[in-house]
């Protein structure tokens, strides 16, 4: 029987075992499973260090290595360009997937200056070549209804494929779970865990840690990132927050079900660019969860849907202090949280159902 074959084309893929790395392997496993032939373009691992890991420093470009079953090729450059030109030599159907509108999300971030003169030339030139791009796919897909809609109006597509993140209950399990060593049993502790990064707002953590008394409560930061030394920094004269590097994929569930709460502060002006992917593994680990961001966001409509954590835009960090005291002080209102939260995502966002649905559309197109 013929062998369908499908190629990805991924800046993020394994041994990244966190984020969209983390998402690619597992979706390229699946394919596997499903009697495909998998190739996969990507780059050197990189993340969260921001660095090529050292296994790969001084192997060559282009390279290439079977990885479970897959093989995966580092090529000089690529884009949605290289895709295409793939994909019209080998008369095959081109999907783009967006898991960040990157451009975007660096206006909304800050990270660029958005009334600078270079900045809007810069922007009418990659709002076009975004345009093109779409509209040389067969399908565009996305992991949020935000995006989705941002799909619509930068392309023909008017019925993009909606392709969220997703989680295991099984991988993310209480019931397979025992308390990770770095965790300490005799404290509260409010854990991150995750890429640090400019996304977040780490000014808001710090106008939380100045109002911090109560000395069974701890911080833990666990994760790398380009905003990393420059928060240690910030953190340093608060004896109650601790960070540890990046654990293993395989650990992470022993450190996210074993936590008190978990905490995201997002920046209340970026509006629906990502559906960060963190949020599962948190919601999915039955333990209440703390974000911050812009009200009409797509995750404080989840949030408002599960009943699974609490959600502010406020920009108190008063408002979140009481929240923890009262989780903390009330463990039976906590446990409560935390289940629905997992209900929720394994309702919403479980892994079988999502890729599923994503091989079902596979055979449509192909």
């Amino acid at each position: 029987m013929y062998q369908k074959h499908i190629t990805v084309i991924t800046g993020y893929f394994y041994p990244e075992d966190t984020a969209i790395g983390l998402y690619t392997t597992q979706f390229c496993d699946f394919l596997v499973q499903q009697g495909y032939k998998v190739s996969v373009i990507t780059g050197y691992p990189y993340y969260p260090a921001w660095k090529i890991a050292d296994d790969y420093q001084n192997r060559p470009s282009p390279h290439q290595e079977i990885v479970r079953g897959m093989i995966a090729i580092v090529p000089l450059t690529f884009l949605v360009i290289p895709a295409r030109n793939l994909a019209v030599r080998c008369g095959a159907k081109l999907w783009v997937h967006v898991q960040d509108f990157e451009f975007d999300l660096a206006l909304e971030s800050g990270v660029l200056k958005k009334n600078s003169f270079a900045i809007r030339l810069v922007k009418n030139v990659v709002r076009k070549l975004e345009q093109k791009m779409l509209n040389s796919a067969t399908i565009v897909s996305s992991i949020s209804s935000g995006m989705l809609q941002k799909a619509r109006d930068k392309s023909k597509h008017q019925q993009p494929f909606y392709f969220p993140n997703w989680v295991s209950g099984t991988q993310i399990s209480p019931q397979r779970s025992s308390r990770h060593s770095i965790l300490n049993p005799n404290k509260f502790t409010l854990l991150y865990s995750g890429n640090i990064g400019e996304k977040q707002d780490w000014q808001f953590l710090q106008g939380l840690c100045e109002l911090v008394s109560d000395p069974a409560i701890e911080i833990l930061i666990v994760g790398d990132g380009g905003a990393r030394k420059s928060l240690e920094l910030m953190l340093s004269r608060y004896e109650f927050v601790r960070f540890h590097q990046p654990l293993p994929y395989e650990e992470l569930n022993d450190l996210i079900c074993h936590a008190q709460v978990h905490f995201l502060f997002q920046k209340t002006d970026i509006l629906d660019s990502l559906m960060p992917s963190k949020i599962l593994g948190m919601m999915a680990s039955a333990r209440p969860s703390i974000v911050t961001g812009n009200s009409a966001s797509e995750v404080a409509l989840n949030f408002k849907k599960s009943g699974g954590g609490s959600y502010f835009s406020d920009g108190n960090p008063n408002t979140v202090y009481q929240q923890i005291l009262e989780w903390k002080n009330h463990p039976e209102k906590a446990e409560a949280v935390g289940k629905n939260a997992r209900h929720f995502i394994l309702h919403e966002f479980s892994d079988d159902a999502i890729l599923n649905r994503f091989k079902q559309k596979i055979e449509e197109i192909l």
